[in-house]
């Protein structure tokens, strides 16, 4: 059986000009398990295709802090939730987050679709999300579009799938096949392993999917011990006047 095409796709977020590392870390897992993905990191080609495009995406959809300044603005929706969940429990916020829009940031209609052509034209089987807050309304607007384009099945995973409202968002856009909680490296091999083989995601630990409708989730142990992952690679484009970050640990310092 031919091995299957994957696309691993990052979308503009607030960074720093560094390669992203959980595009990397993925990538880095399906090469030593054999496959051949396809990385786009949108958000250095972005910076370096059309910077006026990067600014307005930048000052579109979300808030945020690079160093002292802020670089970034969220929808109306996640900001609430994101400032007020825990002051007053009793409002619907996943009903909230479930009837936020999902749309194009303003003025870059042009650059959603030129991305989901990008990426089309790879003619993925599988195309991976990385996301952040900070980028996944524009995630799920490349998402849709590519779905538009030719059929494949969709992942999303990273910070941005922390919370399970957010996660059941997602899901329930119809763009989103499965969603990737907690570490990916050993849930996406094992994922993808289940589909080639016509299993469904809520046979693998880690993954989120809906099933008739409702949200299946098992959690997944930790990896426990970062050295039995194999050494990053980053995919050439990454690197190109870019300094590398090194992961020395992980989980949120906000907890």
């Amino acid at each position: 059986m031919p091995s299957p095409r994957i696309s691993l796709v990052f979308c503009p977020y607030f960074s720093l000009r560094n390669p992203h590392m959980g595009l990397a870390r993925i990538y880095t897992v399906l090469r030593a398990t054999g496959y051949a993905p396809i990385a786009f990191d949108l958000d250095t080609w972005l910076k370096g295709a059309n910077m006026g495009w990067y600014r307005t995406y930048q000052s579109a959809y979300n808030i945020g802090r690079e160093f002292e300044r802020v670089s970034f603005i969220l929808g109306p929706e996640a900001i609430l939730h994101s400032l007020y969940r825990k002051d007053f429990p009793e409002l619907d916020w996943q009903g909230l987050l479930e009837h936020a829009k999902v749309r194009s940031p303003e003025g870059m209609d042009g650059f959603v679709s030129q991305a989901a052509k990008m990426v089309g034209e790879n003619r993925s089987d599988y195309v991976l999300f990385s996301t952040y807050v900070s980028n996944l309304h524009f995630s799920l607007a490349v998402a849709k579009e590519i779905k538009k384009r030719h059929p494949c099945r969709v992942v999303f995973g990273g910070p941005g799938c922390g919370l399970p409202e957010t996660t059941a968002f997602m899901l329930k856009t119809g763009y989103v096949d499965a969603v990737v909680i907690g570490e990916g490296e050993h849930t996406i091999c094992d994922l993808l392993e289940n589909w080639e083989h016509g299993g469904e995601p809520p046979d693998i630990p880690g993954v989120a999917s809906l099933q008739g409708g409702d949200q299946v989730f098992v959690p997944r142990k930790m990896v426990e011990d970062l050295d039995t992952l194999p050494r990053t690679i980053f995919h050439d484009e990454e690197t190109r006047g870019a300094y590398l970050p090194l992961e020395t640990s992980r989980g949120c310092v906000m907890r």
